[in-house]
């Protein structure tokens, strides 16, 4: 990208400075691109279900084009955002034709995303989480979250310390406090 579109990523040559080659620019993070793709990708195939045959073609090849952004935005949180999309797509008229598609399509997406090594870098990161690793606790996860560049840990790290606030804050302790005792229930 130009220096003028990357928030410190480019230099006046144009080159990237950051081994990461995500998206940055006007959107200023690639969760947002992701979403407006997709929302794009959902306004194509609408208008392919609307059209005749002679111009399907061309919107067929503006699909391929927004889902080559999709994969190439390199975000993980977009599998998530695809699979549901996916599900919202198929429900209403559920066929085992669609599902099969579905199912192809998602999977051939993850498939994309995981053959480019930074796609099996973010796959693996997940596995560095105690959503998925039974070794590892929640204080681990949150000092990995320090240094490790994991979102979820960072995520894990942020909801501790504001669940942890919440007894110094008398508004936040009326709110959050019925939710603690329920997941302490549950």
């Amino acid at each position: 990208l130009p220096a003028e579109l990357s928030i410190g990523g480019g230099d006046n040559s144009g080159n990237l400075v950051t081994s990461e080659a995500r998206v940055r620019g006007t959107i200023s993070h690639s969760n947002g691109f992701v979403s407006l793709i997709l929302l794009f990708i959902g306004l194509t195939i609408w208008k392919i279900q609307q059209v005749t045959d002679r111009t399907k073609i061309l919107w067929l090849g503006l699909l391929s084009i927004l889902a080559f952004f999709y994969v190439s935005a390199k975000v993980l949180y977009s599998l998530l955002m695809l699979v549901v999309f996916t599900i919202v797509m198929i429900a209403p008229r559920l066929s085992l034709a669609k599902s099969v598609l579905g199912i192809v399509s998602v999977g051939a997406v993850m498939v994309l995303f995981g053959s480019t090594i930074f796609g099996q870098d973010r796959l693996a990161s997940v596995a560095n989480t105690p959503l998925l690793n039974p070794n590892m606790d929640m204080s681990r996860a949150i000092i990995l979250s320090k240094g490790d560049n994991n979102s979820f840990n960072w995520r894990i790290a942020q909801w501790t310390y504001l669940m942890g606030q919440f007894e110094f804050s008398l508004f936040l302790d009326m709110v959050l406090a019925p939710i603690v005792l329920l997941v302490r229930i549950i």
